[in-house]
């Protein structure tokens, strides 16, 4: 057997290569047999030998690389396993939907050596929460949802159902497993049909530790909620299965969201919030019919304020928030209903979501109503075509109408050509800006780039001054003429939303 040197490749001299080995045929005389036979002997001995001698060699050559490899330390694995516990609880998304990836926390951390995974399947937070399709939860197919949630043994779970193969709508049953752990939720969001949701939350069920709640709803289904609930803080209803007609009343509610098209009169918004004490945060839509003129009544605990249709400002009439902080959805800006309402409340509005049909210039007197704003959100019904729009918000004379300002989001139904030097030179001399964001719409088959985002010099200058703290980004819809779900043109890279982010938002 050669012996080959590994550095320079010299084969030893006592090998004995295979032309070396004795032959014999069939004719030869039996002497001569043995002769080869004992030949062949001696070198299965021989061979036997530099074998032996080679891995041995090649043993202690891996015993000392091991030895070498056992006295390096990594600082990761030198922690004690509750602070590598808490990192790995970090990894999580902090909008707390986890969605179920190789690639992703947790089960990439299971991955990586013993030490991890036995860390990460130990740490319970880990597995408290589940972000699936409604195809996972089939009879059958729920192998992953029996395996997952035992893990976080007695910590309260979270579990977020999709439906992600829109049109073809899953209304079929439901895991039995499903409905095992239900008592054990503190955060339920469902995208399922009423049959289905019936399967899992049958009526009378207890849910103690339900804190946060959103789905696509019957009434009968939602006062079970509100009965079964008594710790309940976030409700939102996503879309009404059928027409709503119930008295909504909750001595723990602190947020409720109510999903279009369901409308309330003025009577009904005061409702809700007289029998909703603690509500901080509402979103609802009003109409406002012809009633009589009310004493306005005062709800201290509402900071947050939202009208999903853009007809509710009149219903400020009738209410006095000293608390309100954030106040979205209006469209008329006129100081006809704002200004006596802000008076009277004697409120800080720091954030404002809004609809401007009008010029910019316009839009002084309503800004001078609200001098603490900090966040602007305004939505212009038309194409952005020149920088108008966006200058005047970045105007010396209007950033001195509200001093305070540091985030301004410009949300327009199309985008055009954006003259982005001129941005990066305004953005340079507005420096108590933080943020700007411009969104728009374009056409699927139309060409993002050139057109809307920075190019490379542009990107250049707003990356630079985004180190500085003024940090621009733009995100562009484009819609396809088929339908579909939109994709969206994100710049910077960094700016990418996480599509989980949000439940049917």
């Amino acid at each position: 057997m050669a012996i080959v040197c590994e550095n320079c490749g010299h084969r030893n001299g006592g090998t004995t290569t295979i032309h070396l080995i004795p032959e014999f045929h069939g004719d030869d005389t039996s002497a001569h047999k043995r002769a080869a036979l004992a030949k062949l002997e001696v070198e299965i001995v021989q061979s036997k030998t530099y074998a032996e001698g080679h891995i041995s060699a090649l043993e202690e050559k891996r015993r000392a690389i091991l030895d070498c490899l056992s006295g390096v330390v990594y600082p990761i694995l030198t922690l004690p396993p509750e602070i590598t516990s808490r990192i790995f609880i970090h990894c999580l998304p902090d909008h707390g939907r986890v969605r179920p990836s190789l690639r992703c926390a947790p089960l990439v951390l299971t991955q990586i050596c013993g030490h991890w995974r036995a860390v990460a399947l130990s740490t319970c937070e880990l597995w408290s929460s589940l972000d699936v399709d409604i195809q996972i939860l089939r009879p059958g197919r729920d192998d992953l949802l029996r395996t997952w949630f035992p893990r976080a043994k007695d910590y309260a779970l979270s579990l977020t159902i999709r439906q992600l193969g829109y049109p073809e709508i899953y209304d079929g049953p439901l895991s039995a497993h499903v409905a095992d752990i239900i008592p054990k939720l503190r955060r339920l969001e469902a995208q399922v049909s009423d049959g289905q949701f019936r399967s899992l939350v049958p009526l009378g069920t207890p849910l103690p530790l339900l804190r946060s709640f959103a789905a696509t709803l019957c009434s009968e289904n939602f006062q079970n909620i509100l009965r079964s609930a008594p710790n309940l803080r976030e409700l939102r209803t996503c879309q009404w299965l059928t027409k709503p007609s119930f008295r909504v009343a909750s001595k723990s509610l602190l947020s409720l969201e109510l999903a279009d098209p369901m409308w309330y009169n003025a009577d009904g918004f005061l409702g809700i919030l007289e029998n909703c004490p603690l509500l901080s945060h509402l979103k609802i839509s009003v109409y406002i019919a012809r009633v009589d003129k009310l004493t306005p009544i005062t709800f201290p605990h509402l900071r947050s304020l939202t009208f999903s249709q853009t007809c509710g400002v009149p219903v400020l009439d009738f209410v006095t928030l000293p608390n309100l902080t954030r106040l979205c959805g209006i469209s008329d800006m006129t100081p006809d209903i704002l200004q006596p309402f802000l008076l009277r409340s004697s409120c800080v509005i720091k954030y404002l979501a809004c609809t401007s049909y009008s010029a910019p210039e316009y839009m002084e007197p309503a800004l001078k109503m609200f001098p603490w704003l900090e966040t602007l959100e305004l939505s212009i019904p038309e194409e952005l075509q020149t920088l108008s729009p966006v200058l005047f918000w970045l105007d010396p004379h209007t950033m001195s109408l509200v001093p305070q300002l540091r985030h301004i989001t410009l949300r327009f139904c199309g985008i055009g050509y954006i003259n982005f030097p001129r941005v990066v030179d305004v953005l340079k001399r507005r420096r108590e800006l933080q943020s700007l964001r411009v969104i728009g719409n374009r056409p699927a088959k139309a060409d993002t780039n050139p057109w809307c985002l920075p190019g490379r010099t542009a990107a250049a200058e707003l990356e630079a001054l985004g180190s500085l703290g003024v940090h621009f980004s733009m995100h562009v819809w484009k819609y396809s003429d088929y339908g579909g779900s939109p994709s969206a043109e994100v710049w910077p890279n960094s700016d990418k939303f996480d599509p989980y982010e949000h439940f049917l938002a």
